[in-house]
């Protein structure tokens, strides 16, 4: 699995040598996109207590190549797995900043990688088969993320970045973002009294740009209903898991 980034071209002037092309050395200079990222998925990519316990299991080295890119897949540690997918993994190739727009204040080189700004960037990532894990106990061709094939098949939707990365912030809101989650279904609901009973319709309509959940094949969408009783108990029911 690999981030699906070009190369810069070979005509791309690098850094000067004094340049610092580490995590630390983007810090400093880009304080609010650094805030932003660390309170991102992305910079937990590896640390995060779900993907963890998935992984320590069997020690995937393939997983790793995702969760922390920098980081030796085979024995992941120091932080190089603890900043997970961070500022070099996407901005940084053979010695060369990468940005999806030039800027002229920048105190170094830029080439110019428009790729950054598509959904393609974010398709070795979120997009594989079982094969690129193997062995499992799964068809090597069966998808194991499928966001972006799920993508391709929605019209209008914009790119990745449209909702995850508006205007550039990077805190990447996902599936742990409560706004953002709660745009990503249109709920409409309705109830009829049947005899003693009552029977309520939900009808649950995706607006997102991919499936609802999507990703990690181990998502469930719970869909629960419940009255409000007099005593302000929920007694829920649950509709359907998906």
């Amino acid at each position: 699995v690999a981030v699906a980034i070009a190369a810069p071209p070979a005509h791309a002037a690098p850094p000067p040598p004094e340049a610092d092309l580490s995590d630390q050395g983007c810090i400093g200079c880009h304080v609010d996109d650094a805030r932003h990222w660390r309170a991102s998925a992305h910079a937990s990519a590896f640390t995060n207590e779900i993907f963890q316990a998935e992984w320590r299991p069997q020690h995937q080295a393939a997983c790793v190549r995702c969760h922390a890119p920098l980081a030796d897949p085979d024995a992941p540690q120091g932080e190089a797995a603890l900043n997970g997918i961070s500022c070099v993994v996407c901005h940084v190739r053979e010695g060369s900043v990468l940005s999806a727009h030039a800027s002229p204040e920048s105190p170094h080189p830029i080439t110019v990688e428009e790729a950054l700004s598509t959904s393609e960037s974010c398709a070795g990532c979120h997009d594989f088969t079982f094969a690129a894990v193997a062995p499992t106990p799964y068809e090597d061709a069966e998808m194991l993320q499928g966001t972006m094939r799920e993508w391709h098949e929605v019209e209008g939707r914009g790119t990745c970045q449209h909702c995850h990365m508006p205007e550039a912030d990077h805190t990447m809101p996902g599936a742990r973002d409560a706004s953002l989650l709660a745009q990503a279904l249109h709920v409409e609901a309705s109830a009829r009294g049947v005899g003693r009973q009552t029977e309520v319709t939900l009808t649950l309509t995706s607006e997102a740009g991919h499936a609802v959940p999507t990703g990690d094949m181990f998502r469930r969408l719970l869909v629960e209903a419940w009255p409000l009783t007099r005593n302000a108990e929920h007694v829920g029911t649950t509709l359907m898991r998906r």
